[in-house]
């Protein structure tokens, strides 16, 4: 039942996404501390093991975990470089490397 819902709850997340064909592109891809906040979550997801339903819940807590908390601090205390180099890095060593001044 649980399963039902989550995967319920991804298929209305993604008719949503799909419909907002009015949304400007800024609103469609998130701002850049969003698209950081979501590469830090693939970058943590795509190591881990299980099933695609025991990762898509994953997922979703770290997302919840970070939030807009995450978005608020991003964009009060990096620069649009540190944004930039951390959003291409391709490990969490990097990621933090980008943001030391």
């Amino acid at each position: 039942m649980k399963r039902r819902a989550t995967r319920y709850a991804l298929l209305l997340f993604t008719l949503a996404a799909c419909s907002a064909d009015d949304a400007s592109e800024e609103e469609r891809v998130g701002s850049p501390c969003e698209q950081l906040r979501d590469h830090l979550v693939d970058l943590r997801v795509r190591d881990a093991t299980g099933t695609p339903d025991e990762l898509a819940q994953h997922r979703a807590a770290m997302m919840r975990a970070l939030g807009d908390d995450f978005v608020v601090s991003c964009e009060d205390n990096l620069g649009p470089t540190q944004i930039a180099c951390a959003t291409a890095a391709t490990d969490l060593a990097a990621v933090t490397a980008c943001a030391t001044p």
